[in-house]
């Protein structure tokens, strides 16, 4: 507890530990005859205390982040301490310590304050708070001075279909859902473009105007048998198709104004499910086939609606005084992605499937569109030029 030693007439204490201790001091003159007295010391446990603030720290869905809170407090009395974390909102931030070791999980995007506490033996502590913020992870998956557009995941979420302009027009490449294997898969001098897995993952539909104005096209995955489905002297777009791989929605102004029709997936049968004097356009399947969202700017300006998947039930999801585009529905149907410029330019937000909930996902002064869901639902495949060209990228929303 403490240590003692004289030199002269001066008696000096050092406190080693926290506790109390007895110490004798004993005078002894020439001829041996001696006094001791005792006395008590008390060495105080002192508190643990901060040594370094800890900074607020951002974490992104998809992945914990660890910190060492050791380094942030120290124990004056050399003791060892023991660490704690609580989170102010663990639906966005979860947190756990293991020896010093803290572990924030992240659950939803958005701030949470984390209290950091440090305990000495004798129940003494020192805390710290910080602020931990949750937002989307963001991955840059194609890096070239040209564009890159209109990603489509395949069904088995290792590769992502898209077009790109780096070959001085716009064909079909696919790549790895890391970016990587970047493969052209259609090579002509016009452009192909909207490029759609079957949900079997053997067939990419397309789009291309190679004989002179835009149809939908199918071709095998590694970009064999392109074979023509539509033939008109008008334009057709933006195929998607069925959850069964028998049907392709696309759009069309065969009928002097674009509206949403379907074909068989050989290209036979073809059936228009809009009719009005607007643009319908950029038709996505419901992952159970019941339904389609697409867009209309049917009411003043484009905005998001659904309808059953023979035309019927056509309803509304979004209403505002902006244009909302691109739809997306989530592998389990539940949500509905989309475009927006209602905040003054092009962000990707996420609406339940009935239009509530609309939520935005990204913020900045750039273009982020055409969102594509990935089969697990963990990340959107989108379009954006914050790098200062049109690339893909991928979010991480869960």
């Amino acid at each position: 507890m403490a240590t003692a030693s004289l030199s002269d007439t001066t008696v000096t204490v050092a406190g080693v530990a926290p506790g109390s201790a007895s110490v004798t001091v004993t005078a002894s003159d020439p001829g041996g005859l001696v006094a001791e007295q005792r006395f008590s010391v008390m060495v105080p446990n002192r508190a643990p205390e901060p040594t370094f603030t800890i900074q607020s720290i951002t974490v992104h869905v998809g992945r914990a982040e660890t910190v060492d809170v050791s380094s942030y407090f120290t124990e004056p009395d050399g003791e060892a301490l023991v660490y704690s974390a609580t989170s102010s909102n663990p639906a966005v931030a979860a947190v756990a310590v293991a020896d010093s070791i803290l572990t924030m999980t992240p659950v939803a995007t958005g701030n949470a304050m984390v209290a950091v506490t440090a305990r000495d033996p004798g129940g003494l502590t020192a805390s710290q708070e910080f602020v931990a913020t949750v937002s989307f992870g963001l991955r840059r998956l194609t890096d070239n001075r040209t564009s890159d557009r209109y990603p489509s995941w395949s069904p088995d979420g290792t590769e992502i279909a898209f077009a790109s302009l780096r070959d001085r027009n716009y064909g079909i490449y696919v790549m790895d859902a890391d970016g990587g294997n970047r493969t052209r898969l259609t090579d002509n001098s016009d452009q192909d473009r909207y490029p759609s897995w079957s949900p079997d993952g053997t067939e990419i539909a397309f789009t291309s105007d190679r004989n002179g104005n835009f149809e939908i096209y199918v071709m095998d995955a590694d970009g064999g048998n392109q074979t023509r489905l539509t033939n008109n002297s008008a334009d057709d777009f933006g195929p998607s198709w069925s959850p069964d791989g028998t049907e392709i929605a696309f759009a069309s102004d065969r009928d002097g104004d674009f509206e949403i029709y379907v074909m068989d997936a050989d290209g036979g049968n073809q059936m228009r499910l809009t009719n009005n004097s607007a643009d319908d356009r950029n038709p996505s399947w419901s992952p159970d086939g019941t339904e389609i969202a697409f867009v209309s700017d049917r009411d003043g300006d484009f905005e998001i609606y659904v309808m059953d998947a023979d035309g019927g039930n056509q309803t509304r999801l979004t209403d505002n005084g902006a244009d909302d585009r691109n739809p997306s529905w989530s592998p389990d149907g539940t949500e509905i992605a989309f475009v927006s410029d209602r905040d003054g330019n092009l962000e990707i937000y996420v609406m339940d499937a009935d239009g509530g909930n609309q939520t935005r996902l990204t913020d900045n002064r750039d273009y982020d569109y055409s969102p594509a869901w990935s089969p697990d639902g963990t990340e959107i495949a989108i379009v954006s030029d914050r790098d200062g060209n049109l690339e893909v990228y991928a979010i991480r929303i869960k």
